[in-house]
């Protein structure tokens, strides 16, 4: 993940949701930042408007904000249809890096 000063706004996909007691966290991979994860507690999500949208393979604009290893996710916009990693400009990460996982 590239180095974030203050918020930044962003086109993503959902990867991934690890639920846990209290929190999840989420994988995103985004065209600039490449693969970020977000730890939202499920306090946060219910009073967070589009949270509904966080589905794996769900896409998404999102606000993020650095918060040591995760982002902190500010801000979910709207939500698109994913027609194709390649087409929603994700070529770079939808082959190696999404085997990987």
């Amino acid at each position: 993940m590239k180095k974030l000063n203050g918020g930044f706004n962003t086109p993503a996909i959902v990867i991934s949701r690890k639920k846990y007691k209290l929190y999840s966290v989420f994988t995103f991979i985004t065209p600039s930042l490449g693969l970020i994860r977000a730890s939202i507690p499920h306090k946060r999500m219910m009073t967070m408007r589009n949270s509904s949208y966080l589905r794996p393979f769900s896409a998404m604009y999102i606000t993020v904000v650095p918060d040591g290893e995760y982002v902190n996710v500010t801000q979910i916009d709207g939500s698109y249809v994913v027609e194709s990693l390649d087409v929603n400009l994700f070529l770079p990460f939808s082959s190696e890096k999404l085997r990987k996982m």
